[in-house]
């Protein structure tokens, strides 16, 4: 990649990130300064710049994705990939043939020359051609990869005459594979290297050393040769058709290997004799001219021959041809030998010449001419002198750009050639998985049987339920299903009539066959193209979408039925609980089949499907028997070309170990064999004994092939990534370890320090199919094929150097070394240098021009503007090797960072994110602990906003508390992006962090939780028999059982499986999270009979259950049920519990408790209460976590005990929490009490460091049951409730109910310790101090007065008074003391004498969803309503508002709608009641008798029916509206009028009589046929503005019922500017005549406004069938329009639209409407804002490409909202009651241009 960045991804400098070497400054700058020399030499001698930088390079690299992406929309215009018959057969399920090919999106390019005449040449591609190359095939979706053979060629290689065999697969591999240009060939006046044949056919071998020996009778060269030629050629019989086989060099010189220069020279002198004597007897052979000019041509004729063969000339030039000739060429110069080709004597080899002469010619004729490029250059004695001629220069900077021409030419074409197809996402998913199919089945051999067996199943006309084929790993699944598939298919071909539909995915191989979602989603994609239905119909939310594909199913019929093919299902991720298996149909429809293959000990999958019954519909895939095998071998062997003698062959059948071998073992034995030779011995015959150890030993053999750490750590680094890496990242990583390249180079160093293709290529060919391309995130990756191939070569590659391994990736997605040269030790000195690496850059964001923007949104209709295109390899890869790298550093800086974050959550993958900041933030060390910890708090508490809303997660962590961290890296990255977004700052957040971690969603009310040890899991048991286990960390659900009366749960520590207790036993079912239990797997069952307060008890090593039921305890083994000892209780305790060693129970009964041995059958201590007990019903017993302490949750109240204290008697104060108010449950460390008490909510009582209540109200319906859980950081509460949900808490954000405090001064104290209570029942209140006081009064609304006694003592801090309920009373029994009670169960008591009148500031919320919301002119002041509290006055002077007033309504008013305007100074509100009538209030009127509410003033408004368009106070209190009677006619009329409010102002004691006063009501007639939408009254009140439509007869009634905005209206909109003194028209203008809605109308100063809606129809750019297969609708999308009108001629002004669809608009008020700014200063300042149908409140300025502003509240639906007159802060109200004040930030104002 170029240098263009200069910082990595998060912004930060790449030289503040750790390089693992010396920190020197100056040796470091000594170090780049000579890297950049040596790195830009070669190009400076030709260019004086890199080609990035230079034009029109780029110019033409920065619009390549452009250009690209409109030639590639413009040919999808011309060609319909619908509309083709391949489009259809593979739709039905057609195989596709080998000239369909995977669309691997890769570039490979062979580059071939001879090398020393081409150097330079070559050298300067390298340098100058192929980064920007690189780059280009980037910008268009592609990767480019260039194979240069001048490297790479190991020693092994070469000693077994494999080099030319390697050059000539590499041709057809870049022929088959590339994209555009696969072969670049540089001719100059050198033939190159000719080899000897490495294999010749025996009856060819024995006629050619015939001719040799009739030769050597008189030539004592050919003698020699002979001699030679028997000593080097042996014969292979295990080839089928016989070979002679060149024999390795270190096989006759043993010391080649070592490079003994002896050993070297001998083998040369060999090599000529030999091969002049076969080229010899070949050419006189007789044999055809081109099987002679075969056996003879050198290498580099070899590969333009190979690439030449079978080449379309139809089609796009592909290959190309560079011609160089030599001026002024001279032999005699030493620099000669470099350019020609010259015999060991010095002289021209004349043989060479003439086949290169030939060469020339026949390209010539095979070749088009403008693939042929010609330059010369001119000979000089030496290189140095010949880069540096001028001429050669000129002529060289040529050669370059025209390769980079023919490059990029091609790879466009390429690339839109097969883009059409390819870049239909549906059809290239069918697709891949058929050429997987195909592949597999090509190698397929044997198991006729199983394939008998399932093809006859797949004969009858119904399936009836889903056929499984089942086996343990490497038993042969895949490869049976893509047989089964291949023959089934064919026996379909060329037939129509009653042709089924075919699908078949093999789970895993692609993104979108990875998880149920998408996977269920692709199959309906192919069924709706093959019943020709409209894809835009298919849903993407889960539930539906499984809905749907059972509707789609039902489509079969007999003259198409449809068969399902499904491999492994198993490997599916559980996203969306899809190893239960829920998903997949229990019966199938008529006319449908599906056969699918499971690993039964993988997930709950296969136990699933067991419990479907029908065992005729499962086939078990066992391992073949002794006839099986041996065919397999055979049948194996013959697809290899070969075959073994006879011991060969009964070794391979008697290698592996006990039992039989499965198919997998088989398939490598006879890979490993086909390698041995008919005269190897048998001693180097070698075969593993298990297909873990045969996979090691084919490991192995690679290592002795292409070198131990070269492989050690390639595919270290495919086995350690996430989803596997693609062939750049691997080269890419692979020249950063400086450890392979010293390996690698240990005879020539290329000119950049970098991996040589081929050495990756050469692996990959000899891995075979067992690496096999997949998809992941949008690219092509190697993975390996088998899930055992993963294990072995991570326990080989990964168990010592693992970190290491992970360091590397993690550095190379960092990017570290994309843009700085990377430090490395020169080999065999103590010197260290530097070099670049040419590695990709890894950018977060892929396009340049998005850093630091933020992704423009459309309201309500979700859609984007400009996509931001994320790095998805960096999302995937990144954080997993940071963890395991231990780089925390670095991983607190990535993952701590707002752009990370909200990636994450914009590509889906928010749990992804969850589940790596849990294990950053629990593994790190505590220097990192704080950010991650505080990042992975925010995230979590937010999930579900950030899963609709990514782009809000800096206004998440800006509105997190001040105290977070995310608050400061949030401003941090505003500032950096503040051009481009807003945001809204919560001036309403609390300071105490939320304490709601996450929910869980079920399908019937929750009846117990329980949390796993250290939190990992919660189990969760429903009403309905659902049980149900979620993972704490990302919130995902790992496992669902149905059937389950669970009364309780119990885990092992190992969380391998899990204990549910029902009322007649013990099931325990497998986790999954154990290789050994599947999950969902029914491990045993323990029968015997459980009472409510039944306990368990798991000792360390989880072989053994202990219950504890029933008046007696009872021992269970926990692999079998089986019941193993029996011990008595002699009673049944009402409450117990184990303590800690398990060996003892507490228990209580009778009126005592007691420690009791049961292996004893004896009490061995008791403990005492103060109060005298009669029963124990309902209480708790609980052993703290260390085993020291006991709480007891009694009757009479809570104790503490000492467990090991010898006297029994309580510890400190009983709390007069007691258990008759409902369930408890305790932490583990007994500092925290949930008690629920049949309410919404959950009260949890925290004793240390202080005693404090905090109630926790999120739940919709009562708490059912709750349970603590801790982890080595949180300590986690579950609620579970009758309204399906479960919800997780942080207990150590638990604060006081009340969200804020406020000191008392010291002598507000009582002589004693205050106290407070918080109880519903009277036995559980509190007395009062000090002792002489023995008796508390309390008053009950509506009841009695009852007496309590004052020795009930609760210790708790002094809180303040909370009050805003009418009902409470005081009740003062001392002078300096008052009592308050409510009816919300609280009774506080405080000292009366220290009373100031200041309300403590408290976060309020209505009971019931937010109607209206109003500002004051200044915003100093604010009102909300909701139906059952009234409205409330807020100041808005502090932070946060609080509530200075309750405006309350007369008792004959039915109840308050909402709240509608303000007067200036904020004295006077007025809102809409009984839906017509207004209420006013003047705020400062008497208050009540609480001293705290103010009555309205009530006015009935005698009219029928009024829809009002606005109530504000302008002067007067002026409401406008239209009456369903007198249709037509707009309303201006005074509620109550300038004299009436300037009285009630002067005396507000006093409430006018209305009446009294003259009142002004104008009427303006629009005539009946027109529908009036809105009206606005100018600030001066001298001109009314309206907006309204003309309606045909039709449509007269049902607008006469109701005024719809929402609803799009046909017809010319009309704008009337009216005189309100005499009701007359001065302007009429119409300004659309299109359909609009949501019209509204303003004054922005003088000047009337337009708002409305603009539908605008956007068809189809196909002209074509589209994508559904038939006829689509038009495309609506919506646009606001505003226009700003003349108001003397009605002229537009000014006119700007914006798509989305906002419907109100908001014009600044105060002021600024007065003409003190300008009218586009005005204009920049007005809102449009909506609020979305899922509750989003949307805002944004009136200016073009302005931002949108968005506010959501977790679980809350906005309802109303209002702006402050600077339209800078905004209050918003929600359907729970919540009001939020919000200011926004961050605003970079632009100009709104208006026409003159």
């Amino acid at each position: 990649m170029g240098n263009a960045a200069s910082v990595n991804s998060w912004g930060q400098d790449p030289k503040s990130v750790r390089t693992g070497w010396h920190s020197n400054k100056l040796t470091r700058f000594r170090l780049g300064l000579n890297a950049a020399c040596r790195f830009t030499h070669q190009v400076n001698e030709v260019y004086n710049d890199m080609r990035l930088e230079r034009e029109p390079w780029k110019t033409i690299l920065a619009n390549a994705a452009d250009e690209f992406e409109e030639e590639r929309r413009l040919q999808a215009e011309e060609e319909n990939t619908e509309s083709t018959e391949l489009f259809h057969g593979m739709m039905m399920g057609m195989i596709p043939g080998k000239h369909i090919k995977r669309h691997g999106r890769e570039c490979w390019v062979f580059v071939s020359s001879t090398f020393t005449d081409t150097r330079h040449e070559r050298d300067l591609l390298m340098e100058d051609v192929y980064p920007y190359i690189r780059d280009y095939c980037r910008e268009i979706g592609l990767s480019f990869n260039v194979v240069d053979f001048r490297w790479g060629i190991r020693a092994t290689a070469c000693n077994q005459h494999l080099s030319a065999q390697i050059c000539l697969k590499e041709v057809q591999r870049c022929k088959e594979n590339s994209v555009g240009p696969f072969f670049v060939g540089i001719l100059g006046q050198k033939y190159g290297w000719r080899p000897i044949p490495y294999t010749l056919p025996e009856t060819l071998y024995y006629s050619f050393l015939g001719s040799i020996s009739r030769l050597a009778e008189q030539d004592p060269v050919m003698r020699e040769a002979k001699g030679l030629i028997e000593m080097c050629f042996k014969i292979d019989e295990n080839a089928l058709d016989r070979i002679a086989v060149l024999q390795p060099i270190d096989s006759i010189y043993s010391k080649f290997s070592q490079n003994c220069p002896n050993a070297v020279g001998k083998w040369r002198q060999t090599f000529d004799v030999m091969r002049t004597a076969l080229f010899t007897v070949i050419r006189g052979s007789g044999l055809p001219e081109e099987m002679i000019n075969e056996l003879t041509w050198s290498v580099t004729e070899g590969e333009i021959v190979q690439g030449l063969k079978d080449l379309d000339p139809n089609q796009p030039n592909r290959m190309f041809l560079f011609n160089r000739t030599l001026s002024n060429f001279n032999e005699s110069q030493p620099n000669a030998r470099n350019f020609i080709d010259q015999s060991q004597d010095g002289e021209i080899d004349g043989d060479s010449q003439l086949k290169l002469q030939e060469l020339r010619l026949d390209l010539r004729k095979k070749m088009p001419e403008d693939a042929m490029y010609r330059y010369k250059l001119r000979f000089l004695p030496s290189s140095e002198e010949m880069i540096n001629d001028e001429h050669n220069k000129e002529q060289l900077k040529k050669f370059l750009d025209q390769f980079c021409r023919y490059m990029m030419d091609s790879i466009r074409e390429g690339a839109l050639s097969e883009a059409t197809a390819f870049d239909h996402t549906d059809y290239a998913e069918v697709v891949l998985h058929a050429i997987f199919c195909r592949e597999r089945a090509e190698v397929f051999v044997g198991r006729s049987d199983i394939l008998e067996i399932v093809m006859n199943h797949l004969e009858q006309p119904n399936g009836k339920m889903p056929y499984a084929i089942h086996g343990e790993g490497g038993t042969g699944k895949s490869s049976v299903l893509a047989k089964l598939y291949s023959n089934f298919t064919e026996k379909w071909e060329n037939k129509e009539e009653g042709r089924p539909i075919m699908v078949i995915r093999f789970i895993g191989i692609t993104p979108e066959s990875s998880n149920i979602r998408d996977l269920l989603y692709s199959i309906c994609l192919q069924l709706c193209y093959c019943f020709h239905l409209d894809v835009s119909t298919l849903p993407r939310e889960y539930t539906q979408l499984e809905s749907k594909f059972y509707n789609m199913l039902n489509l079969a019929t007999a003259e198409m039925p449809i068969v399902i093919f499904l491999d492994a299902l198993d490997q599916l991720t559980n996203e969306n609980q899809a190893h239960d298996l829920n998903w997949l149909p229990s019966s199938l429809p008529n006319y449908v089949h599906m056969i699918v293959t499971v690993r039964p000990a993988a997930g709950g999958g296969f136990a699933k499907y067991k419990r479907m019954g029908n065992s005729d519909c499962s086939l078990e895939l066992v391992p073949m028997d002794e006839k099986e095998r041996s065919d397999m071998i055979e049948l194996r062997l013959e697809k290899l070309g070969r075959c073994l003698t006879k011991s060969q062959m009964d070794y391979v059948k008697s290698a592996y170990g006990k039992g039989q071998p499965p198919a997998l073992y088989i398939r490598l034995a006879c890979d490993i064999a086909s390698n041995w030779k008919s005269y190897t011995p048998m001693s180097e015959c070698r075969l593993a004994d298990c297909t873990m150890n045969i996979i090691a030993q084919r490991f192995e053999d690679l290592e002795d092939v292409h070198g131990k750490l070269f492989v050690s750590h390639a595919l270290g680094y495919l086995t350690a990534s996430n989803n596997g890496l693609s062939p750049n990242e691997l080269l890419d990583v692979l020249s950063c370890d400086d450890d392979v390249l010293e390996d690698v180079f240990q005879y020539h160093v290329p000119p950049i320090r970098r991996l040589p293709v081929l050495l990756w290529t050469r692996l990959r060919l000899d891995l075979g199919d067992y690496l096999v391309e997949s998809g992941a995130d949008k690219m092509v990756v190697y993975r390996w094929y088998h899930r055992l191939f993963h294990v072995v070569a991570k326990n080989r590659y990964l168990s010592v150097n693992g970190k290491r391994i992970h360091e590397n990736l993690a550095n190379y997605f960092l990017g570290r070394w994309a843009n700085a040269p990377k430090p490395y030790r020169i080999k065999g000195s103590s010197d260290v240098d530097i070099a670049h690496r040419r590695v990709q850059d890894q950018p977060l964001i892929l396009d340049p021009t998005f850093y630091g923007e933020s992704e423009m949104q459309s309201p309500r209709s979700g859609g984007t503007g400009q996509k931001k295109r994320y790095n998805m390899r960096k999302l995937s890869e990144l954080p997993q090797h940071l963890i395991q790298a231990e780089m925390w550093k670095e991983a607190e800086q990535v993952m701590c960072s707002i752009q990370w974050c909200e990636a994450k959550c914009s590509t889906g993958r928010i749990y992804q994110l969850l589940d790596e900041l849990s294990q950053a933030a629990t593994k790190c060390d505590t220097e990192h602990q704080n950010n991650l910890n505080c990042f992975y708090r925010m995230i979590r508490a937010n999930s579900q906003v950030l899963h609709r809303h990514p782009d809000l997660l800096c206004q998440a962590a800006i509105n997190e508390p001040d105290s977070s961290t995310c608050v400061a890296i949030g401003k941090a990255y505003s500032k950096h992006i503040k051009e481009q977004v807003q945001y809204w700052a919560d001036l309403s957040k609390s300071q105490q962090p939320d304490p709601e971690v996450m929910t869980f969603s079920h399908s019937a009310p929750v009846n117990v939780v329980s949390f796993s040890p250290m939190c990992k899991h919660v189990a969760v048991g429903c009403d309905n028999g659902t049980v149900r286990v979620w993972r704490v960390s990302s919130g995902a659900m790992e496992m669902q059982i149905e059937n389950m009366d669970a009364l309780s749960f119990a885990w092992p520590i190992h969380c391998f499986w899990l204990a549910i207790l029902e009322s007649d036993g013990i099931k325990i079912y497998g986790t999954g999270t154990a290789k050994s239990i599947a999950k969902n797997h029914l491990v045993c069952t323990m029968k015997a009979d459980i009472e409510p307060v039944a306990k368990v008890y798991i000792p360390k090593q989880c072989k053994q259950l202990v219950l504890a039921s029933t008046g007696r305890v009872e021992l269970f083994n926990t692999s079998s049920g089986k019941s193993l000892k029996k011990y008595s209780l002699r009673c049944r305790p009402k409450a117990m519990v184990f303590d800690k060693t398990g060996k003892h129970l507490l228990m209580a009964h009778g009126t005592t408790i007691c420690l009791y041995d049961y292996t004893k059958e004896e009490a061995i201590k008791q403990f005492s209460v103060n109060d005298r007990l009669t029963n124990f019903d309902s209480s708790i017993l609980a052993y703290s976590h260390d085993g020291r302490h006991i709480m007891g949750i009694l009757p009479v109240g809570t104790y503490m005990w000492k467990a090991n204290k010898k006297s029994g008697a309580p510890e400190g104060n009983k709390l007069m929490l007691n258990c008759r108010q409902g369930p408890c449950a305790v932490s583990p460390n007994l500092d925290y009490i949930a008690s629920i008490e049949g309410e919404n909510y959950c009260k949890v009582l925290r004793l240390k460091p202080d005693v404090e209540w905090c109630r926790l109200e999120a739940h919709k319906q009562p708490v059912t049951c709750a349970d603590f859980g801790t982890t080595s950081n949180y300590l986690f509460l579950a609620t579970g409730s009758k309204d399906h949900m479960v919800r997780i808490w942080d207990a150590g954000s638990f604060t006081g109910h009340v969200a804020a405090k406020t000191e008392l001064p010291p002598n507000a104290l009582l002589e004693a310790k205050i106290t407070w209570l918080e109880y519903g029942m009277l036995e559980a209140l509190l007395d009062m101090l000090p002792p002489r006081q023995r008796y508390v009064y309390v008053h009950y609304v509506g009841s009695k007065t009852y007496k309590f006694p004052s020795n009930a003592l609760l210790e708790a801090k002094i809180t303040w008074l909370e009050y805003g309920m009418q009902e409470a009373l005081l009740d003062m029994l001392l002078p300096r003391q008052s009592f308050t009670g409510s009816k919300d169960h609280m009774v506080r008591i405080w000292d009366a004498g220290s009373f100031t009148g200041h309300v403590a500031a408290k976060t309020e919320h209505h009971t019931s969803k937010v109607t209206g919301c109003v500002f004051s002119s200044d915003g100093t002041k604010a009102a909300s309503s909701s139906r059952t509290d009234g409205a409330w006055l807020w100041d808005c002077t502090v932070t946060p508002p609080r509530i200075t007033l309750f405006l309350s309504s007369r008792e004959s008013c039915k109840e308050l709608h909402s709240v509608a305007c303000m007067s200036d100074d904020g004295e006077f509100v007025a809102g809409f009641c009984n839906e017509h009538d207004i209420d006013v209030w003047n705020t400062n009127s008497p208050r009540l008798s609480n001293k705290i509410t103010v009555q309205s003033a009530h006015r009935m408004m005698p009219y029928v029916n009024p829809q009002y368009f606005f109530l504000m106070f302008n002067k007067a209190l002026m409401a406008c509206f239209m009456t369903s009677n007198r249709f037509g006619v707009v309303v201006l009329a005074e509620v109550i009028s300038e004299a009436c409010l300037k009285d009630w102002r002067a005396n507000p004691e006093r409430e006018p009589s209305f009446y009294e006063y003259a009142q002004e009501t104008l009427e303006f007639d629009h005539t009946a046929n027109f529908k009036v939408m809105d009206a606005a009254l100018r600030y001066d009140g001298t001109q009314l503005v309206t907006v309204s439509k003309k309606l045909a007869e039709t449509n007269l009634l049902d607008t006469l019922i109701t005024r719809k905005r929402d609803t799009y209206m046909d017809g010319a909109v009309l704008v009337n500017i009216w005189n309100v003194h005499n009701q007359e028209i001065i302007l009429k203008c119409t300004v659309a005549d299109k359909l609009t809605r949501f019209h509204c109308v303003g004054f922005l100063t003088t000047f009337p406004m337009i708002f409305m809606q603009e539908d605008f129809k956007e068809v189809n750019v196909n002209n074509a069938r589209p994508r559904t297969g038939r006829a689509q609708r038009p495309k609506q999308t919506s646009y606001t329009v505003t226009r700003i009108l003349n108001p003397e001629s009605g002229e537009v002004v000014g006119k700007l639209t914006i798509q989305g669809e906002y419907d109100t608009l908001k014009i600044p008020v105060g002021t600024s409407i007065q003409g003190q700014i300008t009218l586009q200063e005005a204009m920049e300042r007005i809102k449009i804002s909506c609020m979305t149908r899922d509750g989003v409140f949307m805002s944004t300025n009136l200016i073009k490409n302005n931002p949108m502003a968005k506010f959501v509240l977790k679980e809350s639906i906005a309802t109303s909202y209002a702006f402050s007159s600077d339209n800078q802060t905004c209050m918003v109200g929600f359907d729970t009651g919540s009001v939020r004040f919000l200011r926004l930030e961050n605003i970079k104002k632009k100009t709104f241009l208006v026409k003159s």
